[in-house]
């Protein structure tokens, strides 16, 4: 790809800012991965996102999947894990919830939270609609 040209980030959060574009593409650098580093990464995301199940479901509450919910109507995942971050107050260090702002960490929120209101969290207001 020739430096001159526009590189584009692409998510599937149709929610997501251009500010947290910036954040996650940093400088603009890209790097070039083998298909063996994109099954790595794969499966570093899913064992990371099986721990946030995990504590997204023993701290969901009514209120707080509510207020999750209310989130998600204009937040991506990440603003949704890091508004949380900041108002629940029980997030303990073994939780291992960082970046504060974590995609997937915000993604196990939503799901726990739709499971909670006995919701579905593939429709919509837990899933943007283009």
């Amino acid at each position: 790809m020739s430096k001159d040209k526009d590189i584009r980030f692409i998510s599937t959060d149709t929610r997501q800012t251009k500010a947290e574009q910036d954040a996650v593409m940093g400088a603009g650098e890209l790097m070039t991965v083998t298909p063996e580093q994109v099954m790595e990464f794969a499966k570093m995301a899913r064992e990371r996102k099986i721990g946030f199940d995990l504590v997204a479901k023993k701290k969901m509450t009514r209120e707080r999947a509510l207020r999750i919910k209310e989130l998600r109507a204009t937040l991506s995942w990440r603003g949704v894990a890091g508004i949380t971050f900041l108002e629940w107050d029980n997030i303990e260090p073994n939780d291992e919830w960082y970046p504060e702002t974590n995609q997937l960490m915000g993604m196990a929120l939503c799901e726990a939270a739709a499971a909670l209101l006995q919701e579905n969290s593939e429709a919509y207001p837990w899933q943007a609609t283009t």
